[in-house]
């Protein structure tokens, strides 16, 4: 939908639309210099449109649309961000009430509606979602590719909630409370574990409008692949999981596996998917090993989002070589990579962070030279935009020096081995 159809639709200015795309409120696709507005542009509008109702502010309305973009307001810390600003709204306009009665009546309500949707949650029984069924077929053991025996299986509504899963060689896992864990593996301790998603929370917004313009890039070519009955994976998501914020706009007819190293953060996750209430099958696999009990040559799509610079900060060789053993020979990899000028301040103090840490780390021309050495073809790629700040916590890039260029660079590659 390009400028004048929005224009229509909504009965706001071309100005007006443009102005929200300068302050980053909105963010289009470009195509021939000209702005294209996708299905997240134009909810975002939305959102803009319900909340300048409120008279909020646009440095708040940003702040709630990062809010939306990070979690649907999912978790408990940002609904309650959300309603803490619009009570102080609420409190300015009651010492205006003869003024503004109507808009604080709007906000009233919206404060209603957000309480009522809360209570119905918490009085309403949320049962923990177990593996589906469908999964089993794919349980493999990852030294032998042989199907596992599975024994003390705990079964409800057609889906594992507890299980043991062993190998004739050895090789054993469990699954508990729905979630695969393979205790294999050892996590380095210098590793920080992102339980509560800090890593969005702490970034600042121009951040967020990157990753988001990131996500609406895949999310336009994963929407392209038929994905029914397939296999979708995204490891390593302590600090980005893009399934989280964009599994809504995918074909919920694919199996789709999230693995990490970590239980905290797959456990954090799994409990935010069961929030949003979706009827998607999600294996979530805990294993530090990255041989993961999957049978060989089932993946379907790997999800990339900064995964490889993940992976290669604290593990050896490459996480494509790592998966290659479970991709189809038609896998299709799409993903995002961030990375630094390599003559930057900050890529000097991110080598002395992690001296131990791969050269493909945020090096942009190592990153293309691996992925290229191996039979992929490249169907897309571009570099998103960059940030001269990126936040001050602890789980963002903490060795990001203000003033230089951090870089989103997203891509979409395509396997091609003999079948």
């Amino acid at each position: 939908m390009k400028i004048g159809e929005l224009t229509k639709k909504y009965g706001v200015s071309s100005q007006t639309i443009r102005y929200y795309v300068k302050m980053g409120l909105l963010i289009p696709e470009t195509k021939e210099k000209q702005y294209v507005f996708n299905e997240q542009s134009r909810d975002d509008l939305e959102l803009i449109l319900r909340l300048k109702k409120f008279d909020l502010s646009l440095s708040d309305i940003h702040r709630i649309l990062s809010l939306n973009r990070i979690s649907h307001f999912v978790s408990q810390e940002d609904r309650n961000t959300y309603r803490s600003i619009l009570h102080d709204q609420l409190s300015s306009i009651e010492r205006e009430e003869n003024r503004l009665q109507a808009v604080a009546a709007d906000i009233r309500e919206e404060l209603r509606r957000q309480l009522e949707t809360e209570q119905m949650s918490m009085t309403q029984p949320r049962a923990s979602r177990g593996i589906s069924l469908k999964f089993l077929p794919y349980l493999y053991c990852p030294h032998c590719n042989t199907p596992l025996n599975i024994s003390d299986m705990q079964i409800s509504q057609l889906e594992v909630q507890s299980a043991r899963l062993h190998c004739d060689c050895g090789y054993s896992a469990r699954i508990d409370n729905g979630i695969l864990y393979s205790d294999q593996g050892e996590v380095s301790p210098e590793e920080v574990v992102d339980v509560d998603r800090r890593f969005y929370k702490d970034s600042p917004p121009p951040v967020i409008n990157l990753h988001q313009k990131s996500y609406n890039w895949i999310t336009k070519r994963i929407q392209h692949l038929d994905l029914t009955d397939k296999i979708v994976i995204e490891p390593l998501i302590n600090t980005c999981c893009y399934l989280f914020t964009n599994i809504h706009r995918l074909d919920p007819k694919a199996l789709y596996i999230i693995t990490d190293k970590h239980a905290a953060p797959i456990e954090h996750y799994k409990s935010l998917f069961e929030r949003m209430g979706l009827d998607v099958d999600i294996l979530f696999i805990v294993d530090a090993s990255h041989k993961y009990p999957l049978k060989q040559g089932c993946v379907d799509l790997c999800i990339d989002d900064t995964s490889t610079v993940e992976y290669a900060a604290y593990e050896e060789g490459s996480l494509f070589d790592t998966l290659l053993p479970y991709l189809h020979p038609r896998t299709h990899w799409v993903g995002v990579f961030h990375y630094f000028d390599l003559r930057s301040a900050s890529y000097r103090r991110f080598r002395e962070k992690f001296p131990g840490a791969q050269k493909v780390c945020y090096d942009l021309t190592e990153f293309n030279r691996t992925m290229r050495s191996h039979p992929l073809q490249l169907l897309d790629d571009e570099i998103i935009g960059s940030v001269d700040h990126s936040g001050e916590g602890i789980v963002t890039f903490s060795f990001h020096i203000p003033g230089d260029p951090l870089s989103w660079y997203a891509f979409h590659y395509k396997l091609n081995l003999s079948e």
